[in-house]
């Protein structure tokens, strides 16, 4: 955490992921933004996060590297769920097992989520204006990751007082979903992230990009793991910034509702704007470096 602390200020666009085991209760199609509310508490209080995947990239789109041609994505897996007492559900499990995830190993070698928590207010990564979070159909990452942050608390009551939560901790948030809702080619946001970074061409970048390791297959099975996914989220950010009908957003003065398209109507005072302030106000700071 101490190289994500120095390096957060050069790479100020924090791309990330959360996975989990499932959920315990489903949410009806026809359900209002407070039901949805109701059963994502339901499911994030009973549950526990078993991996954060965190990718920062500068204002041109570009990851840190830890040496020449190797690009840096964390991924912690957090020890604190056990299959054989913690609730979850056995399909999800099942099918984090099947993209990789060991969970024995996570058990016995990973962080605890109490230190995490720790580590991520002393990198300053919360309640950091400089910051922009980014996440890919989010509501569920931000209550993790809120509940990650408040030593394991039940979230909020409320909807709303959720919200201001999450607005005071990460500030500047862009859901890609729900920008994606802007663009027909990809449905309106009626898509996964592995179908929006295949048609935005991110995932054939990846499988012949030097920064990543050409050992490894890069296929279906990396994602579901936080890691990985953060790193797509945040390579299919800045592809979306390059699109005509997104870029010409910046032109309005649409205020953006983040993590929306699970129906948090609660809308954060911003616009899209942001995105492309944000490019110029720290490219001086980047160039330095």
């Amino acid at each position: 955490m101490a190289t994500i602390a120095c390096l957060k200020d050069y790479f100020p666009f924090v791309a990330f992921d959360t996975e989990f085991p499932g959920f315990l209760v489903s949410s009806s199609w026809k359900a209002s933004p407070d039901e949805l509310y109701a059963d994502m508490k339901s499911n994030v209080d009973g549950l526990k996060v078993i991996q954060v995947g965190l990718a920062l990239f500068d204002a041109w789109g570009r990851l840190p590297f830890s040496r020449p041609n190797r690009a840096v994505v964390w991924q912690f897996n957090l020890s604190d769920f056990d299959p054989s007492c913690d609730r979850h559900s056995p399909s999800a499990v099942e099918f984090l097992k099947e993209n990789g995830i060991d969970l024995e190993a996570t058990r016995r070698q990973g962080i605890k989520s109490i230190r995490l928590c720790r580590e991520f207010w002393a990198a300053g990564l919360l309640a950091n204006r400089r910051l922009v979070w980014l996440c890919f159909h989010g509501s569920y990452d931000f209550g993790y990751m809120l509940k990650l942050i408040e030593g394991g608390k039940p979230l909020p009551l409320t909807r709303h007082e959720f919200m201001k939560k999450v607005k005071a901790c990460f500030c500047n948030i862009y859901d890609l979903k729900y920008i994606a809702k802007s663009y027909d080619e990809l449905k309106r946001g009626r898509l996964g992230l592995c179908k929006m970074a295949e048609i935005l061409r991110v995932k054939d970048y990846l499988e012949r990009s030097q920064e990543v390791d050409n050992k490894q297959k890069v296929g279906n099975h990396r994602y579901h793991q936080a890691g990985w996914d953060s790193l797509v989220t945040g390579m299919s950010f800045f592809r979306l910034r390059t699109i005509p009908v997104v870029q010409a957003l910046k032109h309005s003065s649409c205020e953006l509702r983040a993590i929306d398209y699970s129906g948090f109507n609660a809308v954060m005072r911003d616009s899209y704007g942001a995105i492309f302030d944000i490019e110029a106000k720290v490219g001086n700071a980047v160039s330095a470096y």
